[in-house]
């Protein structure tokens, strides 16, 4: 970093031209919205340097703290006490309903469905294997709330009760979106999850933004990959 930063100092330029990602005002059909565009910047060698120490100590936290969670949820599989469930889960992107031979207006006109892709790990009786389950959820509604989320779980806690049967305490392992699950809904949930779900107590683990891909990317990919390819061989029709 340092022989990195000497070598802006050493530019002859004294302005430098840069490209940024940034949230930027923009009109739609009359309605200003913010949206991520690149942005063409220009900076002193000076500021330049700056931002640039600033974005590497930022970068460095988010890499040691994603290194670090994942390090805590690896420990929680391994010691993983009997009767715990560990739940990952999150919102796959949608998948887009086409056909293999349709009409130019059908093109268009796609509808779409929610995927929620769950892992489910757990260890059985006389076995110290961590075992798992995957499950993805599909529904017509288009909201990535925690009202759909909700839903989710109460179908999900009847599978959890039987993997394995008598399940006491579920770990959820989620990503942290303020309009999904770091909310004040969620917490709510978290406070009545027991009386609600027949005793099961639940701890909440949320995993730094922007930490990769995990199992719940896979399974949701996977499910697509299938449905288009038996959509392609005229298997179904969704």
């Amino acid at each position: 970093m340092i022989r990195f930063y000497k070598k802006i100092t050493q530019l002859e330029d004294e302005k430098i031209k840069y490209s940024e990602w940034k949230r930027v005002d923009v009109e739609e059909k009359g309605v200003m919205k913010k949206r991520m565009k690149v942005v063409q910047c220009e900076a002193t060698r000076q500021e330049y340097g700056t931002l640039i120490r600033k974005s590497l100590n930022e970068f460095r936290a988010h890499v040691y703290m994603v290194q670090t969670q994942y390090e805590q949820i690896r420990t929680l599989k391994e010691n993983l006490p009997k009767y715990n469930v560990i739940c990952q889960m999150d919102f796959a992107e949608n998948y887009s309903c086409v056909h293999e031979d349709e009409v130019q207006s059908a093109y268009l006109d796609n509808a779409s469905v929610t995927l929620y892709p769950v892992v489910l790990y757990y260890k059985v009786d006389g076995d110290s294997n961590l075992h798992h389950k995957s499950f993805v959820f599909a529904s017509d509604e288009p909201g990535h709330n925690s009202s759909t989320e909700y839903a989710f779980i109460k179908d999900l806690i009847p599978v959890i009760l039987q993997t394995p049967p008598g399940t006491k305490t579920v770990h959820y392992i989620t990503d942290s979106p303020t309009s999904q699950y770091r909310n004040k809904y969620i917490f709510h949930l978290i406070t009545l999850h027991g009386m609600l779900f027949d005793g099961i107590t639940v701890s909440w683990h949320y995993i730094e933004a922007g930490h990769g891909k995990g199992p719940c990317d896979g399974v949701g990919g996977t499910a697509k990959r299938l449905a288009h390819m038996a959509v392609r061989q005229q298997k179904v029709v969704i």
